[in-house]
């Protein structure tokens, strides 16, 4: 098993760099790769696994056909919505729903427990 692999999509680029400065402590630890938009993430999901995928709902393509794109190409990995706007879990194919704004600890303490929940799933499945 490799380096866990993080997809982290929105289509606002200065978030982007925001989210991979504050992670950059993380970069021996995990393959973190940052698109902008749906098409994009896509893309990277046809051509990569991901053990976490973290995508904003609102954007030309929305967020909630990023994570079920996701489900289809790794429905093992851990998926995360972030949006601005007041909504459950029920409503999206995701695990885990962070509203915007948010700070960049809070980001990354989430992602740090996202990324250990996929290396746990990943090991039970290499198990079976």
């Amino acid at each position: 098993m490799g380096r866990p692999a993080v997809l982290i999509v929105d289509d606002d680029l200065v978030l982007l760099r925001a989210l991979g400065r504050a992670l950059r402590r993380h970069a021996d630890e995990w393959d973190v790769i940052f698109v902008e938009g749906g098409a994009s993430a896509e893309r990277a999901m046809d051509e990569r696994l991901f053990d976490v995928v973290v995508t904003d709902l609102r954007m030309m393509e929305p967020g909630t056909r990023v994570l079920a794109c996701a489900r289809r190409t790794a429905p093992n990995a851990v998926r995360v919505m972030m949006t601005s706007e007041a909504v459950g879990t029920e409503l999206f194919d995701a695990h885990v729903v962070l509203e915007k704004p948010m700070s960049l600890v809070c980001f990354e303490d989430m992602l740090v427990a996202a990324v250990a929940v996929a290396r746990l799933i990943a090991n039970m499945n290499a198990q079976m």
